[in-house]
């Protein structure tokens, strides 16, 4: 008897651009000039097929109009702009610790990851047991990213289960502070070869040193999050059907869900800034969370998909100073998104020599 052991060596890759009015992208011999999801088979270096998909977002062109008349400018002359700094107003949402929760769907670059990243900048309140801030689980199934007053007082917990046992990594006690802003981010990569490197939880970035903790006969780390095609990603909640004590109590602001494992500087370099319609690779998701109002549905501004769905909203609004804010520069003429800025004179033309 012969045993023949065969691998498929097909590959899947993600790319995200996003276009200027008037700009297009060449996907495969295919000229793009709209936003949308691309799908598109290459052969790649061993002759196999890759699938690849290409997210492709609109950037906006902003136009900005002078207040007042531009006097004495001639042709070739310049002009001083002393523009003042225009910027979305920052709201977050609250949740109440019982059946607030927003819904993000089938996420499933997540299922059976051997990556991924998740950010949010955070408000805890100090009257909850057990508070989720990101899952994607039902019970020993999945990861969720919490607090579990149970295993360690005031500090964060990552738990990533197999389906059939669990790890769970957290912080030291007292790492987190409530009642005011952090940001707190996880980042998964199980190619690596050390449970230290497998999981990094970091608080306002910083990385946090972290004690693990195995049941159900794990034993170290996970490769891989498991399967968990028909599980939701949740956001302020255990899973999709709240519960008391498994809800998150206090803001969330600045959801971003990665599928790659982002740096020590890569977190720290855009945890107050605004990721919409650059080029981020492995960015699948970003929920500002800045619609204000009464909505019930939240944009993904990374991508064309993932709308996110709120559920027993009412919530209630605050601004949120420390986070993410599209912003016009003064005195530059390239807009926070990457667009070229129109800029629009009422000038009185002047006499020119």
């Amino acid at each position: 008897m012969i045993v023949l052991n065969l691998s498929v060596n097909q590959l899947r890759g993600n790319i995200n651009h996003s276009l200027c009015e008037g700009e297009s992208v060449v996907f495969n011999g295919q000229t793009i000039y709209t936003a949308g999801i691309y799908v598109d088979t290459f052969v790649n270096a061993q002759g196999c097929d890759s699938i690849v998909t290409l997210y492709v977002s609109q950037k906006p062109s902003v136009s900005v109009t002078t207040p007042t008349s531009v006097t004495n400018a001639c042709q070739g002359s310049s002009v001083y702009l002393n523009a003042n700094v225009a910027t979305t107003t920052n709201f977050s949402y609250y949740f109440n610790g019982t059946n607030n929760l927003i819904n993000a769907g089938y996420i499933n670059e997540f299922s059976g990851a051997s990556r991924f990243t998740l950010e949010a900048m955070v408000r805890s309140d100090n009257s909850i047991l057990y508070k989720t801030i990101l899952a994607k689980r039902s019970g020993w199934d999945g990861f969720s990213l919490q607090f579990d007053q149970t295993v360690v007082n005031n500090g964060l917990l990552f738990f990533l289960g197999t389906g059939s046992g669990y790890c769970m990594a957290h912080t030291a006690a007292n790492s987190f502070t409530s009642n005011v802003w952090n940001h707190v981010a996880v980042v998964f990569d199980g190619t690596q070869a050390t449970n230290a490197d497998r999981i990094k939880i970091y608080i306002n970035g910083v990385q946090q040193a972290l004690t693990f903790i195995y049941g159900g006969g794990v034993t170290a780390v996970p490769a891989t999050s498991s399967l968990t095609p028909t599980l939701p990603f949740i956001i302020g909640c255990a899973d999709a059907n709240p519960a008391s004590n498994i809800c998150f109590s206090g803001y969330l602001d600045d959801v971003r869900l990665w599928d790659v494992a982002r740096t020590a500087s890569q977190l720290a370099s855009s945890n107050n800034s605004c990721l919409n319609y650059q080029d981020n690779v492995g960015l699948v998701a970003e929920y500002n969370m800045n619609e204000g109002g009464n909505p019930t549905t939240i944009s993904n501004n990374a991508r064309p998909m993932y709308t996110a769905t709120l559920l027993n909203a009412y919530y209630n609004f605050s601004l949120n100073t420390n986070g993410c804010s599209l912003a016009i520069p003064a005195n530059t003429l390239t807009f926070t998104g990457g667009c070229p800025m129109v800029l629009m004179f009422i000038q009185r033309i002047p006499h020119c020599m």
